[in-house]
């Protein structure tokens, strides 16, 4: 195997080179945002709509970043919606 194929392939949406947060915001096509969340210990990333019910098919858990987008585009297709931005997020708890 070449060493080339040992390299993960990456989203053109983010970039390994930067601290990337726990928090994303999906903006779509039609002006709404869908937010992914990793949570701890184990970084599991879940998905939350913004307005109304997560889909029953979409509430499980991801390992990656990467899957929960994957299965994101895959919905949006069938709406005929499209991604049209993805940028980190930040939420603050009060202490």
């Amino acid at each position: 195997m070449k060493k080339e194929e040992l390299i993960p392939q990456v989203d053109i949406y983010t970039d390994p080179k930067k601290d990337l947060t726990s928090e994303r915001a999906v903006h779509l096509s039609n002006g709404t945002s869908i937010n992914l969340k990793r949570h701890d210990p184990y970084g599991f990333w879940t998905m939350h709509w913004q307005h109304g019910q997560l889909p029953t098919k979409y509430q499980g858990q991801y390992t990656l970043f990467e899957f929960a987008l994957n299965d994101l585009k895959k919905y949006l297709s069938d709406k005929d919606l499209e991604v049209t931005k993805i940028e980190n997020t930040y939420s603050y708890s009060a202490i």
